[in-house]
């Protein structure tokens, strides 16, 4: 347990950093997140939503200035980067919490699980906006409901993920004190 610790203490800065690095790229390169908004009129990534309607994608795609398959296939090339950053960074945190008091397994599971599905319905999502940019305007009411459908389960499992890691946080915080108020008390007794 001690080695998994050690190991997790440098995957997690290492993760956090490359995570906030790629963040960057994502939103900050041109051809990235500000093409996208520029290209959508100021409608942005659908990804960024919780949800959005046939109508919303139809009208955005339709009237995309410039070439929209170009322009989401670089941001969804960044958005890739960004993911796997910040899948390797939700699954540590949670992992060395529970290493550090292994008695919160469910929560240690809502969260672990969370992160995965959160990338998996990320993942997803992006295939099906990409199949969307393709398509357009032939795609139906049901291609663009699959992909809303996605887009906030992402968003469901990336809350779930966030209040099961804090939680997990706060209980296991307050096991470690007590923990040490125990020892504590019971080192007092016996230097007695």
């Amino acid at each position: 347990m001690k080695k998994l610790i050690k190991i997790l203490k440098w995957i997690i800065p290492v993760s956090l950093v490359l995570t906030v690095i790629s963040a960057a790229l994502l939103f900050f390169l041109p051809d990235a997140y500000p093409n996208i908004v520029q290209g959508s009129n100021g409608f942005g990534p659908f990804d960024f939503r919780l949800s959005y309607s046939a109508d919303a994608v139809m009208t955005v795609l339709s009237h995309f200035d410039g070439d929209k398959e170009s322009a989401y296939m670089t941001f969804f090339v960044f958005d890739y980067i960004f993911l796997a950053c910040y899948t390797v960074f939700t699954f540590s945190v949670p992992l060395i919490i529970y290493a550090r008091d292994d008695k919160h397994y469910l929560l240690f599971r809502a969260a672990a699980f969370s992160s995965v599905m959160s990338m998996l319905f990320n993942v997803l999502e992006n295939i099906c906006i990409m199949n969307l940019v393709r398509i357009t305007p032939f795609f139906t009411d049901g291609d663009v409901n699959l992909s809303s459908g996605l887009t906030t389960l992402k968003w469901v499992f990336t809350g779930i993920w966030l209040l099961s890691t804090v939680f997990l946080l706060i209980v296991t915080a307050v096991d470690c004190v007590r923990k040490n108020k125990t020892k504590n008390k019971n080192v007092s007794k016996s230097a007695v």
